[in-house]
């Protein structure tokens, strides 16, 4: 059984988001893995309407991240944006890390606006 912890909401898109998230863990020594594409699973399907817009052309995305640090597992952020508005969350499971430095490296951004 998994929860998201949700850890931050930007107004920008998925795809900026992903970029940024990507180069700020691996600025503080994570190494970070895209594993999963909503976009890319999407061009498999013909004609599949999206559940938030209710059509083929939507601005949905979703985004799996592994983050590996120091721990044996990996921890698992997912990225899930829709019209400009973006949420991360990390994954809460018994089985992976929450290692806090990840919040942390991520956190900062409301006090030195880099995004």
């Amino acid at each position: 059984m998994s929860n998201l912890t949700s850890i931050l909401t930007l107004h920008q898109s998925a795809e900026t988001t992903v970029a940024w998230t990507m180069q700020r863990l691996m600025a503080h020594g994570f190494q970070v893995e895209r594993t999963f594409d909503l976009h890319a699973a999407r061009m498999l399907q013909v004609d599949c309407p999206c559940p938030h817009h209710g059509t083929t052309d939507c601005t949905c995305q979703m985004i799996v991240l592994l983050v590996y640090g120091q721990e044996a597992q990996p921890a698992t952020i997912v990225v899930h944006g829709h019209d400009d508005q973006t949420y991360l969350s990390l994954v809460d499971m018994a089985s992976q890390s929450t290692d806090e430095s990840i919040i942390q490296a991520l956190l900062p951004v409301m006090e030195n606006s880099e995004i």
